[in-house]
């Protein structure tokens, strides 16, 4: 996913693609793009909740800890705000690894 997400955005960024120099990094080995993770997130209100026709209307992330290539992640919504004159929703998100 990494490097498909590379050659998508164009954005080749060794700490996320090359190993060696990776781990002359703070993180020791290769990180997985912020944006990716955050690409990740839109796949649940398009396709599980609230489902197929759903807009994602926008986004606002913080980057708390890096995401290594090979972890497993958690994604979990919690709706903070019911709009329904919009028929709208706010969603507060957080992505865990397999370690919290």
């Amino acid at each position: 996913m990494v490097r498909d997400f590379a050659r998508v955005t164009g954005d080749f960024n060794p700490v996320h693609i090359d190993e060696a120099f990776a781990r002359n990094t703070r993180f020791g080995r290769p990180i997985a793009h912020g944006m990716l993770v955050g690409g990740l997130i839109s796949k649940i209100p398009a396709t599980s909740f609230p489902g197929p026709g759903a807009i994602y209307m926008s986004q606002n992330m913080t980057f708390v800890q890096p995401v290594f290539h090979g972890d497993i992640l958690v994604i979990h919504l919690e709706i903070t705000e019911i709009i329904r004159a919009r028929n709208a929703l706010h969603l507060s998100t957080t992505v865990t690894n397999e370690e919290g």
